[in-house]
């Protein structure tokens, strides 16, 4: 995600709260807008649970923002929420990453950039990563490097979905736009893109 200032972020963030307030209780905006808010909130929280030298407790609050982005609870928040009658799915696209065999940092930054959101075909295809190998590996649920790798990449195609809702582009980075624009061609083809 785009870095942007304190400013921006409380004006995205009380738009998020004046529309998790939003009417019908059941509307899409309502439903994603409040778990938008529950995840930055957690994500918040394990950042000073960090800070604080808390590990467990920012462990316990990974594991809960991975549950919510892409686990059995984003699954059914993603499936409330319907295209031309299609519910959303998720589908996570591992990427186990052997030190031992290949460059980590290289590797994990390639497999964090096939993440995207699609209204064609309701889906939301979030990288999760794992470090080590078969026997013994680390997620975004165990370690913090991989937690802040992994967790706001999902964070923003959730994001994507929240925007396409609301069919409103006035926060997307520079770097989503120009990717839309690129990618223009192939989605008409019914490929990649966030819209």
């Amino acid at each position: 995600m785009g870095c942007t200032s304190s400013k921006t972020n409380n004006v995205i963030l009380n738009k998020l709260r004046g529309y998790s307030r939003a009417k019908p209780r059941t509307s899409a905006i309502h439903i994603v807008s409040k778990h938008l808010l529950k995840i930055i909130t957690l994500l918040e929280q394990s950042r000073e649970a960090e800070e604080q030298g808390d590990k467990d407790l920012a462990k316990r609050l990974w594991t809960q923002v991975y549950t919510s982005l892409a686990g059995d609870e984003g699954k059914r928040v993603a499936g409330q929420i319907k295209v031309n009658g299609q519910p959303y799915k998720i589908r996570l696209e591992f990427r186990l990453v052997d030190p031992q065999k290949e460059d980590c940092q290289n590797t994990m930054n390639m497999a964090l950039k096939k993440g995207f959101h699609s209204a064609d075909t309701s889906t939301l295809r979030l990288p999760d990563i794992a470090c080590g190998n078969y026997q013994q590996y680390e997620t975004a649920k165990d370690n913090s490097e991989l937690a802040w790798a992994v967790l706001p990449v999902m964070l923003e195609e959730w994001i994507h979905l929240f925007q396409f809702q609301l069919n409103e582009n006035e926060y997307l980075s520079d770097d989503t736009v120009a990717f839309g624009n690129s990618n223009a061609e192939e989605i008409e083809r019914g490929g990649v893109g966030f819209k």
